[in-house]
């Protein structure tokens, strides 16, 4: 009788923030959204309405939209790991593409 052992993967692919972010950006074009949180305007800063962006609390990450032009967010994927903010973020871009098909 032969034992096999199960063996990890040589490599595991580790989720980055880069990566998060592309695919922030990507929900953002896909539904028209300005692509970053705030923009100068003579010499202050503006809350971009609309805007997807990544926040990050206790060592978690999620996402959040910006909602007045006060700054203030609405939790859009609540605190997770990396992977999993990644992984709920391309379920959301699917559906995004589902409903505009």
């Amino acid at each position: 009788m032969q034992f096999r052992l199960a063996l990890k993967p040589k490599y595991l692919m580790r989720t980055t923030l880069a990566q998060i972010n592309l695919l922030i950006d990507e929900l953002n074009k896909q539904l028209n959204r300005p692509l970053k949180p705030y923009i100068k305007e003579d010499g202050k800063l503006t809350a971009q309405i609309g805007n997807f962006h990544i926040y990050q609390a206790f060592g978690a990450y999620g996402l959040h939209e910006m909602v007045t032009d006060g700054g203030g967010i609405r939790q859009t994927i609540d605190l997770g790991t990396k992977k999993e903010l990644y992984n709920a973020l391309h379920k959301l871009i699917q559906g995004v593409e589902l409903a505009t098909a």
